[in-house]
C-alpha cells in the first residue's frame, strides 16, 4: 500500500492545540471515534508518532 500524504494546520481548541486526521485515513485504519490512541513525541527525527493504543 502507498503511503498517504496530507497537510494540515494546528488549530486551537480551549487551551489545547489541536491537528484534525483525514477521514480517508482513520478510515483505512479502521479507527473510530473515541478510540484510544499512542501519541510518542520523536525529538531525533522531529516528529509525532500515532498509533493504535494496546493494553
Amino acid at each position: 500500500m502507498a503511503n498517504l500524504k496530507s497537510t494540515r494546520k494546528i488549530t486551537t481548541s480551549g487551551h489545547s492545540r489541536v491537528i484534525t486526521l483525514p477521514t480517508d485515513f482513520l478510515r483505512k485504519l479502521k479507527w473510530k471515534e473515541k478510540q484510544k490512541i499512542s501519541i510518542e513525541l520523536d525529538l531525533a527525527n522531529k516528529r509525532l508518532v500515532v498509533r493504535d493504543w494496546k493494553k
